[in-house]
């Protein structure tokens, strides 16, 4: 006498225009019509889900995991709409500059204090709140978990934002920096200064930015600075003539 196991017939019931395997214990004079196969017969196979074009055609909701991956903390703490709206923004435009963006948002985090939160966690958690349109997207767009340290994030931001053609540029400005027609020497300091802020990796040494300034000075101006020290102006170190120059472009706003 065959087991039970072998008893079971092994017969094919197509449905919805798939074949289907099934097993069964009854013989197969019971088997016969549809409404027996779905009363008494298990299908081993499960429909496919049918995907139409349609389907394709609209967007479906999905949470995209964030690229910093935060240090762990049990603070318990609440950003309020009034500090964020304190956040200097960057949108990612040519003539924005990210080096006065991070400063001007380190300068507000400073001012920032929270228990058991540390100011890097502070930092990561407000920085996507200072990021609008394109600059916004640029951080959604980052791999997942590959941010894991505020250096990390001003790095990734800097070399996003700040092209190498822009540094190019400004070294070479500064390298023909020259004053201007009836530019007082105070200005002139300040326009030279104002050019450094813009690329602080520009790579000049102090001795070299000292050069730049003094030759650039139109003749009346450098014969000014020559009298006020006894044409001995080549013979100072680069900070004394740095500080020299500071002070004799204060003094002439006096004049």
């Amino acid at each position: 006498m065959r087991s039970k196991k072998n008893q079971l017939e092994k017969l094919w019931v197509r449905k919805k225009g798939r074949l289907y395997r099934i097993e069964s214990d009854l013989p197969h004079t019971v088997v016969g019509q549809s409404s027996i196969f779905e009363d008494n017969f298990q299908i081993m196979a499960a429909e496919p889900q049918v995907v139409t074009l349609r389907d394709y055609m609209y967007p479906t909701r999905t949470t995209q995991p964030s690229c910093i991956t935060l240090p762990t903390s049990n603070a318990t703490f609440e950003l309020k709409s009034g500090l964020i709206q304190m956040l200097p923004v960057f949108r990612g435009m040519d003539q924005e500059n990210p080096y006065q963006h991070v400063r001007e948002f380190e300068d507000i985090c400073g001012t920032m204090k929270y228990n058991q939160l540390s100011e890097e966690s502070l930092k990561l958690r407000l920085f996507p709140f200072s990021l609008k349109e394109k600059a916004k997207a640029w951080l959604y767009a980052l791999q997942a978990g590959s941010i894991t340290s505020w250096g990390a994030l001003v790095e990734t931001f800097y070399k996003k934002f700040y092209s190498k053609q822009k540094t190019a540029s400004i070294r070479q400005a500064l390298n023909s920096f020259h004053q201007l027609e009836g530019e007082t020497m105070y200005n002139y300091l300040e326009r030279f200064k104002d050019l450094l802020l813009q690329c602080p990796h520009h790579g000049f040494e102090k001795i070299r930015m000292v050069q730049i300034m003094y030759e650039g000075l139109d003749y009346p101006t450098k014969q000014m600075v020559e009298s006020f020290c006894n044409g001995k102006f080549t013979q100072k170190t680069a900070d004394d003539a740095w500080t020299f120059l500071e002070e004799t472009a204060e003094n002439t706003l006096q004049w």
